[in-house]
């Protein structure tokens, strides 16, 4: 179990019985998400106010990204193609790597609210979704290309959390 926290991110291996730290090579303690790649679950993404920090070692070493220095608060793998990754940011919109998470290319084309607090997507080639801070929810339905608002109807523009549906 991972747990990404304010002081960092904690593991358990006992399924919550006992934690530990697990930050050596991040220098800020500051953590808002985890990502396990589905393909190889050694491999980590974590999201930090420093940007993503990568892990080859189960959590247990961090070597930072080609997306430093940004402050980072999600990260999702594509469902089918595990090499495809996604970050949101605070006021750096959309950020996508190919490779990964080695590298990142900013993915935020129609983006009109720059903090991104949440990703998600339909599957298993379903659009993609961010929830954004005063903007509501985004749709792209190119990978991450452009984006286009859909947030008719939401009254409250502040999104935090999303999820898609199965069948949606």
């Amino acid at each position: 179990v991972y747990a990404a926290t304010a002081y960092g991110l904690i593991t358990s291996t006992d399924r919550g019985e006992t934690w530990r730290y697990r930050m050596q090579g991040v220098a800020r303690r500051f953590t808002s998400d985890v990502c396990v790649d589905r393909s190889d679950p050694k491999n980590l993404l974590l999201a930090t106010e420093l940007g993503v920090f990568r892990s080859t070692s189960a959590g247990e070493r961090w070597e930072p990204t080609g997306l430093s220095a940004i402050d980072t608060r999600t990260i999702i793998q594509h469902p089918s193609h595990p090499r495809v990754f996604w970050a949101g940011t605070e006021d750096q919109g959309v950020w996508q790597s190919l490779d990964g998470g080695r590298s990142w290319k900013m993915s935020s084309a129609g983006l009109g609210h720059p903090t991104v607090y949440a990703i998600a997507i339909g599957q298993p080639e379903g659009p993609l979704y961010v929830g954004t801070h005063g903007g509501g929810v985004y749709r792209s339905s190119d990978n991450g290309a452009t984006w286009q608002q859909c947030s008719r109807g939401m009254d409250i523009l502040d999104v935090h959390t999303l999820a898609v549906h199965p069948r949606h």
